[in-house]
């Protein structure tokens, strides 16, 4: 357990670090190449799973309704043609197992605004997703998992 943040008035600054590390872990790119690399499993701290839920997204007055690509317990890809940049923090609106209209920060890590439509999009990072959401995500994700185990019958 890391004790250099504690109490209210170092959230903010817990705050402004993690976005350093995401920046620094993920350079923003608008190229299909973002695609190619954000999708190495080298760089992923949690398993991502494909998933297509709806999710609404709130940006400077801008809202943008998108569909989910795939899902991890610090993050999401959205499909969308109209991302906001790189480093932007948008709120995300959608609802996954039993929470209903979870709404939650999440910062741009990379943006593909290129051809085919399928991979075009953002992927987001949550910024300090609570407790309930991580098991929400993990329910889904191991739900996935085990599904895929059965279907290919790989354990």
């Amino acid at each position: 357990m890391y004790h250099g943040f504690n109490g209210v008035g170092n959230a903010r600054k817990w705050r402004a670090l993690k976005c350093d590390i995401v920046k620094a872990l993920f350079p923003s790119t608008d190229s299909a190449a973002g695609d190619k690399n954000m999708g190495s499993d080298e760089r992923r701290t949690y398993q991502r799973v494909l998933s297509s839920f709806k999710v609404d997204c709130i940006h400077e007055g801008d809202y943008i309704i998108s569909f989910s690509r795939d899902l991890s317990v610090d993050g999401m890809f959205l499909c969308t043609d109209t991302p906001p940049k790189v480093g932007s923090c948008p709120k995300l609106i959608f609802t996954i197992g039993d929470l209903d209209e979870v709404e939650i920060k999440a910062e741009v890590a990379w943006v593909n605004t290129s051809e085919p439509a399928k991979y075009m999009g953002m992927g987001v990072h949550f910024i300090d997703p609570s407790p309930d959401l991580q098991d929400a995500i993990l329910q889904i994700i191991n739900r996935i998992a085990v599904l895929d185990e059965k279907e290919t019958g790989v354990s």
